[in-house]
């Protein structure tokens, strides 16, 4: 047997409560879609930062590689050992993307420029060596990244408890 306690406006409670709930279900939609507009912004901060780092980029003068490239009459200078790899025809920096999807930042080289990925790799033996370029400058901006996207998901949070 049920005991049914009559609770006066129960209905009028009951009605406000499934509003709220409502608004709720709505407004938790919009927390993935402003960490998706930060991490864009990022990417594209990262992307910039990046290009920037590569055309600062201290070359090694002293010695010039062989091989003058009569059709494009480019002499390769690489860069100096620890610093991103130097801009010769623009080739790598326009292979630079990102992309942002389900919640994911990708910042990388994608095609264009496959010695971008050489570069970076650990493994390689080349004669011009390593020129990493991709992990230092997530390093260097990490800290700015997550706090920036720390902020859009606060600025939201506050929006979002406005009902």
């Amino acid at each position: 047997m049920a005991v049914i306690i009559n609770i006066p406006n129960a209905r009028k409670i009951n009605a406000q409560v499934r509003e709220i709930s409502k608004s709720l279900i709505e407004k938790h939609k919009t927390i993935p879609r402003a960490i998706e507009r930060a991490m864009v912004i990022e990417g594209n901060n990262l992307r910039n930062y990046i290009i920037t780092s590569m055309r600062n980029t201290n070359r090694l003068l002293t010695s010039v590689t062989k091989g003058y490239n009569k059709k494009k009459k480019i002499v390769h200078h690489p860069s100096a050992p620890g610093f991103p790899p130097a801009i010769d025809t623009g080739e790598l920096i326009r292979s630079i993307l990102y992309d942002v999807k389900e919640l994911e930042l990708r910042v990388g080289t994608f095609g264009g420029a496959p010695y971008g990925v050489a570069l970076e790799d650990p493994k390689n033996t080349r004669k011009s060596g390593r020129r990493k370029w991709l992990k230092p400058a997530v390093d260097a901006n990490k800290d700015r990244i997550i706090k920036n996207i720390k902020a859009a998901v606060k600025k939201t949070f506050k929006e979002v408890g406005r009902i």
